[in-house]
């Protein structure tokens, strides 16, 4: 699961949130609290990682005539060796 920390309620609608979630992994699903924005800590989102790949720990989201940064958590993201591409 990919955390979208720190993003005003105002860009939680799937579309934003799956937009954003593309740009870290392939998204599949919402959890349930994010969709009825009943824990608004975080917005959480199931996403395909290919770890092989250099992991964002941020994005700047770029509104017309504003701009701010998310931030990314991982929930149990796997130890990835790079050396002999191993979890």
């Amino acid at each position: 699961w990919l955390r979208i920390m720190e993003l005003p309620q105002e860009y939680w609608s799937p579309r934003i949130l799956l937009a954003i979630a593309s740009t870290v992994g392939t998204p599949i699903s919402l959890d349930k609290a994010t969709l009825n924005r009943t824990y608004g800590h975080f917005a959480r989102v199931l996403i395909e990682l290919d770890l092989s790949n250099q992991i964002p720990t941020q994005l700047l989201v770029e509104r017309e005539g504003y701009a701010f940064y998310v931030f990314f958590e991982f929930d149990k993201l796997p130890l990835y060796c790079s050396k002999c591409n191993c979890i």
